[in-house]
């Protein structure tokens, strides 16, 4: 179900130890918004994100998501 798929990504990066703190924003159909915290640099969570292998990065075509990282979950 969507939301057992949505509670499935919450606990990816609840796993993360860099992550401080985690918000869900918003979802829409099948795109989750989160507001995270993280100890250091963005940069250090987006390469945490990709070694994970449950994330792909993607490129947003939707103006609000400038500043935002954004990612495409991995199918495994």
């Amino acid at each position: 179900s969507s939301f057992d798929s949505y509670q499935s990504v919450l606990e990816q990066f609840k796993k993360l130890e860099i992550v401080d703190s985690l918000q869900l924003f918003s979802v829409q159909g099948d795109e989750l918004v989160l507001a995270v915290e993280v100890e250091g640099r963005v940069d250090r969570l987006h390469a945490e994100l990709l070694r994970s292998g449950w994330l792909q990065s993607r490129i947003s075509a939707d103006s609000r998501s400038i500043g935002r990282l954004t990612y495409s979950w991995v199918e495994k």
